[in-house]
């Protein structure tokens, strides 16, 4: 059975846990039962973020860790943001950029979504 068709025949979220666990067994052997409970309890968001993450870890530890990953991914999150601003709205004036740079990841969602709505970058922000 390919794994589209696990996902589908088990409901997206228990299909994508069960995908994630065989992913993770494969990867480094019999799991802990807690790392399988915080699976079976994770959104599929974040399920699909360890996935991402499965394929490149070392360890399991490497997978459920927040700091080198996360690091990167805001990162790329604060560049995106940066780049979207100054495509539509031109120079990004120096409070924005501190702005971009010291926010969290909602905060960045929630900016990435108004860019898309609002007519004037501080609308954007505010």
């Amino acid at each position: 059975m390919t794994t589209a068709q696990r996902l589908m025949a088990k409901g997206y979220a228990e299909g994508l846990c069960e995908v994630l666990l065989e992913q993770l067994e494969i990867r480094f052997g019999e799991l802990p039962s807690g790392v399988v409970a915080a699976a079976r309890a994770a959104d599929p968001a974040q399920q699909r973020v360890w996935a991402r993450r499965a394929v490149w870890a070392w360890t399991l530890g490497d997978v459920f860790s927040w700091s080198g990953w996360d690091e990167g991914e805001m990162r790329g999150a604060r560049s995106a943001l940066t780049g979207l601003l100054k495509t539509r709205f031109g120079e990004l004036p120096i409070e924005f950029e501190s702005m971009v740079q010291a926010a969290d990841s909602d905060q960045l969602r929630m900016w990435g979504r108004r860019i898309l709505t609002e007519s004037t970058i501080e609308d954007v922000f505010a």
